[in-house]
């Protein structure tokens, strides 16, 4: 919060070694919300196409037990990572979740997504896939739009001579 602490982070993340090595030391990253924007401006482009964009937490000296919530629901919680396109990304564990806790994860995240940014709900869905930081992504669900019915009817002609 002080200026002090903001000119250190920003000569320590000037170089690009440095922005990696922090990109690669933590899974998630934290910003108070009146600097947010100025610090996922000064970590890059690097840690948005990781998904490591820092979230925002309201920091309060006054209120610890709201730091203290507010934490909690962050570590907590999942983030949806859109893109201009019409795929969506949502983490949803690590290596740390057992399988039970993955699959109702899975199926709490796709709930939640689906019903809130998804147009026409399910019928908006076209693929489902989990995917792992190594190894192929595994499609759980598939199907296909139809496309529109044409209501052209065939007629036929006759000619005469």
């Amino acid at each position: 919060r002080s200026r002090e602490g903001r000119g250190t982070l920003t000569l320590s993340l000037f170089r690009f070694e440095y922005r990696r090595e922090l990109l690669n030391s933590y899974d998630l990253f934290l910003a108070d919300k009146p600097t947010r924007f100025e610090v996922a401006k000064m970590t890059g482009r690097k840690f948005w196409l990781k998904r490591k964009v820092p979230v925002p937490i309201t920091l309060d000296d006054h209120n610890l037990t709201q730091v203290e919530n507010n934490l909690q629901q962050i570590l907590n919680s999942t983030y949806v990572y859109s893109t201009e396109g019409p795929c969506l990304s949502v983490r949803v564990g690590d290596t740390n979740h057992t399988a039970e806790e993955l699959g109702a994860n899975i199926r709490h995240a796709l709930a939640a997504t689906v019903n809130k940014l998804v147009t026409g709900k399910w019928n908006g869905v076209t693929s489902i896939v989990v995917r792992t930081r190594r190894g192929p992504p595994i499609p759980i669900y598939h199907t296909t739009l139809e496309p529109p019915s044409s209501s052209s009817s065939s007629s036929s002609s006759s000619s005469s001579s």
